[in-house]
């Protein structure tokens, strides 16, 4: 029965409620592993460029002050960002499907971990998650209204994105139209929470802004430089939609596929992850269906917009809430039209071994190219 208590109304069956302790072994589980792919990975780790704003360049200091100097502090940093991201798919992905398609599902995002290397894009992706995770339990019926936390990080997520990359504000804006429109009845309320939400990253950057411009001379034009120069290259003409259109969904792929996938290819499974988010939400009474599908809809165009159709560079971390949806989307295709039980088992388990696959390669390359002379 309390189990029954927490079950969605439009997919009976299906317990999206995870208990702390799980929550935090996931968390665990998936920060250790993602510092493990950040070490092992031949030829990447921590970047050490000064280029991703005041908050990336204090993530840099940080770490390398509490590791007296060495890049591994900042890679253990953003190693337990991580785990928050994917605990958060966890989280997301159990609104749908089985806790432990949750955990396959959860294990094929991993594979974008390897494209994450401590830079500014990642810092807003954790909170962009969180938010699609909001979204989310709204949408399936479980609240009527956004708590005052949801407003509090929808806020913070919009002066992380300044300080780090401007273009992730365009992400924000339907999200926060979206949770402002639902608390319509407390609309005052809601926006005296967003307002010091988004004052919060400012009040935190500013006493370790100083401490650096006093302990480091190099430092003390942090001051003026709160924001991210991320201004575009050049207009339309310079834009990766513009210039090469058939490798727009080489961004849907883990990078390690640009370097082999056919450009073809890469189209078809590019435009088959990003455009399946609509299929989890059928199931969704219709008005709420509408508001949502509005909403997402709205922010992907806008993201798309930002990132292949300007000269500004381009960050595929905008699109990663939505290829989550999305590689839910094609979980609930497979498992309609596959009726063979012991296909999804292996199906599911491919996806659970996932993060330790992953690993595995990584520490077997270094081996190949020393066994092949190169």
């Amino acid at each position: 029965m309390a189990t029954r208590e927490h079950t969605s109304v439009y997919r009976p069956g299906i317990n999206a409620v995870l208990h702390e302790h799980e929550q935090m072994s996931a968390w665990l589980f998936f920060a250790v592993m993602s510092y493990l792919v950040m070490s092992f990975t031949p030829g990447c780790g921590c970047n050490a460029g000064a280029c991703g704003g005041i908050l990336w360049q204090e993530e840099q200091w940080l770490g390398k002050t509490l590791s007296a100097g060495h890049a591994a502090g900042v890679q253990i940093l953003h190693s337990l960002l991580l785990g928050i991201w994917l605990l958060y798919c966890l989280k997301t992905a159990s609104l749908f499907v089985r806790r432990s398609t949750a955990w396959a599902i959860t294990g094929l995002m991993f594979i974008y971990s390897t494209d994450l290397w401590a830079g500014p894009a990642e810092l807003n992706l954790v909170l962009q998650t969180v938010s699609m995770y909001h979204l989310m339990v709204w949408a399936r019926g479980k609240k009527d209204n956004f708590p005052a936390r949801h407003l509090f990080i929808a806020g913070m997520g919009v002066t992380v994105a300044l300080m780090t990359t401007p273009g992730a504000v365009f992400f924000w804006l339907p999200v926060l139209g979206m949770q402002l429109w639902v608390n319509r009845d407390s609309r005052l309320k809601s926006t005296i929470i967003f307002f010091a939400g988004l004052l919060t990253p400012w009040l935190a950057v500013l006493p370790i802004s100083i401490v650096m411009a006093l302990s480091t001379p190099s430092a003390t034009d942090l001051l003026s430089n709160l924001t991210s120069a991320e201004a575009g290259t050049g207009g339309w003409q310079s834009s990766l939609l513009y210039n090469k259109p058939t490798e727009l969904f080489y961004y849907a792929l883990p990078g390690f596929c640009h370097t082999w996938l056919p450009v073809v290819l890469a189209v078809i499974a590019g435009h088959f992850l990003l455009f399946m988010w609509l299929r989890p939400f059928q199931k969704i009474r219709r008005n709420r269906k509408t508001c949502i599908n509005t909403t997402l809809g709205i922010s992907f165009m806008a993201v798309f917009w930002v990132c292949f159709c300007t000269g500004g560079p381009v960050y595929a971390t905008f699109l990663y809430p939505f290829i989550l949806i999305s590689i839910i989307g094609i979980i609930l295709m497979i498992r309609r039209r596959l009726r063979n039980r012991t296909a999804k088992r292996v199906l599911r388990g491919i996806g659970l071994m996932t993060p330790f696959i992953t690993l595995m390669v990584l520490l077997l390359i270094p081996v190949i190219r020393t066994a092949l002379g190169q």
